[in-house]
This record gives C-alpha cells, sequence and structure tokens, in this order.
C-alpha cells in the first residue's frame, strides 16, 4: 500500500467542528430598547491506500474554527414593555459546528487497528455581525472577532473484526483564542479570551472502498459524535469558548472518484441540542429573567471537488451550507426569527508534502448569512503520520 496516498486520505477527513458564531442580533436590540426606557485498478488501488491511511476525523466544537463559541446577541426585537410575551434569545446553536473543516476525499478513513494524533488550526476573521434578514446590523460599527483556534485529537481503531470496515473511537478538545474589537458608538461584545472549548467523543463505522461501474471508487464513514460543555464559560460574557449544553451531531461523509484524477465529498451532518440553564450575559431587560434556554436543530452540508494537476497536488473547490430547522426557545417559549442560516465558498488545495505528510488550505468566503457574524475563514490543516 502507498505511504503516500494514505497520509494524503489522512488529511482528507478534517476537523469536525468549525468556526462560527452564532448571533442573534435582535438580542441587542432588545438591550437597547430597554436602555431607552431601561456564525479501474490504479483508481481502486488509490482508493485503499487513501483508506489505509490512519484513521482521522474532525470535529471539534471548534469557535471560528477550532473551538464553538457561543455567543449571545439578544435575539428577536424584545418590545421594551415588560409585559412583551416574546422573550429575548439568549441560546444559540454551537458555533463552530465543522463548517468547512472536513472537505476533500472526506468519505476516506483507515480500517487498520492503531492509534493516531492530529492537530488542526484555523482562522476566522469575522468583520461583519448580520441580522435575520442577511443585512449589516445597525448596533455595530466595525465590528471584528477574531478567533484563532488549534484542534487536539486522538482516534483509536480497534483490533475488532467488522464486514467490509472497521470501527473507530475518538476524542477532539479544541483550544482558542477570541478577540474582539468594536467601535464604542455601537454596541460592544466582551469576550472570553483564551481558553478550551468543548470536549467531544465519538464513534464510528468507517466502510472500504468499493469499485463501481468501470472505473469509480466510492467510500463513506457514518460518525455519531457526543459534545459535553466542558469548555471556557463565563455568564458574564458575550463570546465564550463552550456553548454551554450537550449537543448530538451525527454525520455522513461520501466521497466518490468518478473518474481519475476527479472526487467530490460531500458530509451530511446534523445538531441536535440540549436544553440549559446556563446563558452568556443574558439581557437584563425589566420583567425578564432567563431561566433556561434550547437551542434550535439544524442540518449543514459541507462539500468539495478537486482535480490531480500534478502528482501530489489537488486544487478544487470547498464549501458549506447551513440551515437551522427550528427556532430556538427561551423559558419554554419559541422565539421567531431566529434561525441561523450560512453558505460559504472558497478555493482549496490538497498538497502531498512526501510520504508520512500531508498540507491542506482552504478558504471560505460568505456568500450569504443571517442571524450570525460573517467574514472570511482559513482552514490549515498539517498531518504528519507517525
Amino acid at each position: 500500500m502507498d505511504d503516500s496516498a494514505n497520509t494524503m486520505t489522512e488529511w482528507a477527513r478534517g476537523p469536525r467542528r468549525v468556526p462560527r458564531a452564532p448571533f442573534s442580533v435582535e438580542r441587542f436590540e432588545a438591550m437597547s430598547s430597554s436602555d431607552d426606557q431601561r456564525r479501474d485498478n490504479n483508481r481502486l488501488r488509490l482508493a485503499g491506500s487513501l483508506a489505509g491511511l490512519k484513521h482521522r476525523r474532525s470535529r471539534a466544537r471548534t469557535a471560528f474554527g477550532g473551538v464553538a463559541v457561543s455567543v449571545s446577541l439578544l435575539s428577536f426585537t424584545f418590545a421594551a414593555e415588560a409585559q412583551s410575551a416574546t422573550p429575548p434569545d439568549v441560546v444559540k446553536i454551537p458555533a463552530g459546528l465543522n463548517f468547512g473543516d472536513s472537505s476533500f476525499y472526506d468519505g476516506f478513513g483507515s480500517t487498520d487497528p492503531g492509534w493516531t494524533l492530529f492537530n488542526y488550526a484555523r482562522w476566522n476573521d469575522l468583520n461583519s455581525i448580520k441580522d435575520s434578514s442577511g443585512h449589516n446590523s445597525r448596533l455595530f460599527v466595525d465590528p471584528h472577532i477574531d478567533v484563532l483556534s488549534t484542534v487536539f485529537q486522538v482516534v483509536y481503531i480497534p483490533p475488532i473484526a467488522v464486514s467490509n470496515g472497521a470501527i473507530a473511537f475518538e476524542a477532539i478538545l479544541p483550544v482558542a483564542d477570541i478577540q474582539s474589537h468594536f467601535n464604542a458608538s455601537g454596541a460592544v461584545l466582551r469576550n472570553n479570551g483564551f481558553n478550551f472549548g468543548d470536549l467531544t467523543v465519538g464513534a464510528a463505522y468507517q466502510a472500504k472502498p468499493i469499485s463501481l461501474w468501470d472505473q469509480s471508487v466510492l467510500s463513506w464513514r457514518f460518525d455519531f459524535d457526543v459534545s459535553a460543555p466542558t469548555g471556557g464559560f463565563d455568564g458574564s460574557m458575550d463570546i465564550n469558548q463552550s456553548s454551554g449544553f450537550w449537543s448530538l451531531e451525527p454525520y455522513l461523509a461520501v466521497t466518490l472518484l468518478p473518474i481519475p484524477k476527479w472526487e467530490v465529498s460531500v458530509r451530511f451532518n446534523y445538531d441536535y441540542n440540549f436544553s440549559t440553564s446556563r446563558g452568556s450575559n443574558p439581557p437584563q431587560i425589566p420583567g425578564f429573567a432567563f431561566n433556561d434556554g434550547h437551542a434550535g436543530q439544524a442540518a449543514w452540508l459541507n462539500f468539495a471537488a478537486s482535480y490531480e494537476v500534478i502528482e501530489g497536488v489537488r486544487p478544487g473547490l470547498n464549501g458549506f451550507w447551513l440551515q437551522q430547522l427550528t427556532n430556538d426557545s427561551t423559558n419554554g417559549i419559541s422565539v421567531p426569527g431566529t434561525q441561523v442560516e450560512q453558505l460559504y465558498l472558497g478555493p482549496g488545495v490538497n498538497w502531498q508534502v512526501n510520504k508520512t505528510s500531508v498540507a491542506n488550505f482552504n478558504v471560505y468566503l460568505p456568500i450569504s448569512a443571517k442571524n450570525t457574524p460573517a467574514g472570511p475563514q482559513f482552514n490549515i490543516l498539517y498531518i504528519h503520520q507517525i
């Protein structure tokens, strides 16, 4: 089996949790309102080599790329009257649900027993905050949220015989440094600085590659992850590393090699969140007291396609699309207009550095966004097989 190809596949898997902060712009509108009155064989052989790479999976609750930053922004326009029946939106979907960390060759993975360690780095340069209509919020003047994160991941494939594949277990822990800057003439968000993100553990079934038709190859993986609210969380801060609640995130990753040199990958993700009594800086509004919140359910796709221009170099296109399916709720009451939407696209490159190392570069540019911060995101992944 070709070690070089193995390393490339390991790379393809990408981190499981990537950046973005779930903002609800209306949350600060509520605060402002209150003050006024008080995000062929060769092909099959290549597939086998790819699958041979040490199993790698990425799914870290990464905020803006390495930690799930949970930013509360008082979602929904809350009438200043204390008697308003609609509460503010305090708890949002986890930020960084692997939005684009996994890209090329995502459906491939190792089926060989053993341990693998990985490290990923990401930078999110969020320079705008979008409202429920997808426009820049007028509440913020020159907003800037920078998140530099890294994810530490360990994967273990036990020596257990499984039909046509292998099972694997993983643990993922992100670390993130969050820096936010706002013009004082508008609303200002406070960040939790440097801290650990939430711990994620999971189990997966990785299928062995199969040949289709004359020269096509298909490989897939099903994974079920659980994220625990173990990361940095300060209730007086607007931006935290931890989401503050438990989450379940299953996904199905599929990669098709349709013809020589071409590759297409898609990951289907789902996010279910549990309720929590922890909120990031709940607004001080007359007549309102935060007791508990429940982030809505969400689904999203990571997708990528690449073409080998020269041996070991595969440029391509990558992106992700998120749609929150249900509204958030506060104190058991559904808050209308709080669903997050995101579409990002950009170029990417997979570079086979040598037989044991691979580098991955991804750029994600915002095409559309609602109820979330937005801005360019950069992902750099380096894998060295021990």
